[in-house]
């Protein structure tokens, strides 16, 4: 068929069918069509199949993410070890401008994700609060610390000066 030539509606419905009635034929006899057939991804083995392509996408997101977010994960350890929550981290680092990798503003998850993506196990908070008994400021208390209700409670800022 030469190429300026136009087919008509009629004729690339024979070719079509043609084209469908061969490719049935090869397959009922187990000719490997398509990607399966041999010779295919000669050289570039590496380059099939979605695991590969998936691993390898996931482990440069992670480094992409760890670079970015390096001076993050300073004040975020900083503002923990005064005690503050990660609802109020998110904030803090709002008012200081800093976006997550997809351009959003940071939320108590987010600060959570980063804090785990350079392997540090986060602080869980509890809904009790107490008051400091040296600063008398209110304050949350760490999970493992509400349990023992019966001690009188420092709050980390009070716990860090006295060290």
């Amino acid at each position: 068929m030469r190429r300026g030539r136009k087919m008509s509606k009629e004729e690339r419905q024979k070719r079509s069918d043609a084209n469908l009635a061969v490719m049935k034929k090869l397959k009922k006899e187990g000719v490997p069509l398509g990607s399966a057939r041999p010779g295919h991804w000669k050289g570039r083995e590496h380059l099939r199949g979605f695991k590969q392509a998936a691993k390898a996408s996931g482990i440069a997101r992670t480094r992409r993410a760890r670079e970015c977010y390096k001076v993050v994960i300073e004040l975020i350890v900083q503002w923990q070890a005064e005690g503050v929550t990660y609802e109020a981290i998110a904030c803090r680092l709002n008012q200081q401008h800093f976006l997550t990798l997809a351009g959003n503003p940071f939320t108590q998850p987010a600060v959570t994700s980063v804090f785990q993506l350079f392997g540090r196990k986060p602080v869980q908070f509890s809904r009790t609060r107490d008051t400091c008994i040296k600063c008398k400021k209110r304050f949350r208390v760490p999970l493992k610390e509400s349990l023992d209700e019966h001690r009188p409670h420092t709050c980390l800022r009070c716990r860090k000066e006295q060290t």
